[in-house]
C-alpha cells in the first residue's frame, strides 16, 4: 500500500494478505495498491532491484501520431537488505537504494531491448486504446 502523491519509497507498507491495507489507510488519501510480485528482478547479492531509465513520449500536432524515444542510461533501485519472501520489512522488499548507474549493470545490455520492446507495447497499447491524446 503507498499513497499515490508519494514517492522514494516513503509511505510504502507491505501487508501479507489485502485485508490488512485497510487499516493502514485515511479516508481523505488515494492509495496504490500492488501485488506483491513472486519472482523478483534481484542484484547478484540476493537483492530486490528494478530498472530506471529514461523515456521520452512526443504527440505530434496532429493529434494522431507519437514519436518515441529510449534513453539507454538510467539507474537501478535497490533495497537495502537481502530479499527473502518472508521478510516483509521495508528494508527488504522496497527499492529506495537510486546510486547505482544501470550502464554499470552486467546483464542491462540484454535487458535494455526488451525494455524498450516492453515500453512500445504499452504505447502502442494505450494508443490503439485511445488512452493518449495528443
Amino acid at each position: 500500500v503507498k499513497e499515490a502523491d508519494r514517492n522514494w519509497g516513503t509511505s510504502v507498507h507491505v501487508c501479507a494478505k489485502p485485508s490488512d491495507c485497510i487499516g493502514l489507510t485515511n479516508p481523505d488519501a488515494t492509495y496504490v495498491v500492488q501485488q506483491h510480485i513472486k519472482d523478483p528482478l534481484l542484484m547478484d547479492d540476493g537483492r530486490k532491484c528494478h530498472i530506471k531509465f529514461y523515456v521520452l513520449l512526443v504527440g505530434h500536432e496532429d493529434g494522431e501520431r507519437w514519436h518515441l524515444y529510449t534513453y539507454q542510461d538510467g539507474y537501478l533501485s535497490i533495497s537495502p537488505n537481502k530479499w527473502t519472501p518472508e521478510d516483509l520489512s521495508k528494508d527488504t522488499q522496497v527499492t529506495i537504494i537510486r546510486s547505482e548507474r544501470i550502464t554499470d549493470w552486467k546483464p542491462w545490455p540484454t535487458a535494455y531491448p526488451k525494455c524498450k520492446a516492453g515500453v512500445v507495447k504499452i504505447i502502442k497499447k494505450a494508443v490503439g486504446d485511445g488512452k493518449l491524446e495528443g
